[in-house]
């Protein structure tokens, strides 16, 4: 019924020493994992086998919208707030089938008082973390905890800020670029683009403030880790190195694998351009262990350079080999304005297409998708 998934490729970095116990503990772990590689072991990604009646037959969850300049709204009173839009839907699986099928349930309006230079909640994902769902706002750094999220509600949701995320170790007054959040060993794991600032004027220097990863914990206490090393090692080893680039908006911990996965928003080969960069939209699926010292790379469904990958979680029951993501759009016209579209698919962790892209109506960018139970 569906394609073949590609074969993986694999990188190694190159920046890692070696020793020889290192190798001798290499060695001593390939032999014992061999006769599991061909079975679908966690060491590939090829054939990585599930069991299809463990998914639910319907899953409900959410997803959220970055609306950019257009989240900005006047009250009656001629105040100012900020809104997003939240739309929820439920997955419905068909086991005999194997196939996937999304049904849109309603749609409901997230408002705040809060912002950063007259921006304001453009969320950028869903994570659904110890019972509580959290978003989180691109422009301010700010983790909104949402309350009411259920469907059923007459109401919309209310969201409430739990934390001021900053760039960089945290000790600057800008707001962290928050772009893709996961969970982790029971702590929150919150990232940016992965790429470091550039000044296309030449005036500014680097900056690596959104190279770094902000990590919550069940006291929702922040912890900053630098990632630069590795956001450069995993760029190098797919082939986006200097003056390429990555641009990460999806990241996914798979604690069935024991694996990262990223899926890029954009690759390029050149030099970070914002004018072509809206067309350098990518289908890589980036996965790695824990230490970052290897990365196998596969790619998923054919590209359309508008479109790239916003949002993406795991598929309940599936064992983590089936993922569910979104792509957006974003199209510049003349006077500012801008077309935004958005795209739901599925596949498997090895390469294999089990829902096609599809268009969700409304006209929005929606870059947060979870579960909601």
């Amino acid at each position: 019924m569906f394609p073949a998934p590609p074969e993986p490729r694999r990188a190694v970095r190159k920046d890692i020493p070696r020793n020889l116990a290192i190798g001798i503990a290499a060695f001593l772990t390939l032999v014992i994992t061999i006769p599991f590689f061909f079975s679908g072991s966690s060491a590939s990604l090829r054939a990585v086998p599930y069991e299809p009646d463990a998914i639910p037959e319907s899953m409900p969850f959410a997803i959220i919208t970055d609306l950019d300049k257009r989240s900005h709204r006047t009250s009656d009173k001629k105040k100012p707030f900020w809104v997003a839009s939240m739309k929820h839907g439920v997955l419905h699986y068909n086991a005999a089938k194997g196939s996937f099928r999304v049904e849109w349930v309603s749609d409901h309006e997230v408002q705040s008082k809060h912002s950063e230079e007259g921006r304001g909640m453009e969320l950028s994902e869903l994570v659904r973390y110890r019972n509580q769902m959290f978003t989180f706002d691109d422009r301010s750094g700010i983790v909104y905890e949402l309350d009411n999220f259920d469907p059923r509600s007459s109401e919309d949701p209310a969201v409430f800020p739990r934390h001021i995320l900053m760039e960089g170790d945290g000790r600057t007054d800008k707001g962290f670029k928050c772009e893709w959040a996961t969970v982790k060993d029971d702590e929150m794991y919150v990232g940016s683009f992965g790429k470091e600032f550039t000044d296309p004027k030449g005036i500014r220097p680097p900056g690596f403030g959104n190279m770094w990863v902000k990590v919550i914990d069940k006291e929702l206490r922040v912890r900053h880790e630098d990632w630069t090393n590795r956001f450069i090692a995993m760029r190098d080893a797919v082939g986006y190195g200097s003056p390429g680039y990555l641009l990460h908006e999806t990241a996914i911990w798979n604690p069935f694998l024991n694996k990262w996965h990223f899926l890029p928003r954009r690759a390029s080969k050149a030099e970070y351009s914002e004018a072509a960069d809206e067309k350098m939209g990518t289908n890589l699926l980036i996965s790695t262990g824990p230490a970052f010292d290897s990365f196998d790379y596969i790619t998923v469904g054919t590209v359309t350079a508008e479109r790239g990958f916003s949002s993406a979680k795991l598929i309940p029951g599936s064992k983590g080999r089936i993922i569910i993501a979104l792509k957006s759009a974003e199209s510049s016209l003349a006077g500012g304005e801008a077309v935004q579209t958005s795209f739901i698919s599925i596949f498997t962790v090895d390469g294999k297409m089990l829902l096609e892209e599809e268009e969700i109506t409304g006209g929005a960018k929606f870059e947060g998708i979870e579960f909601t139970t």
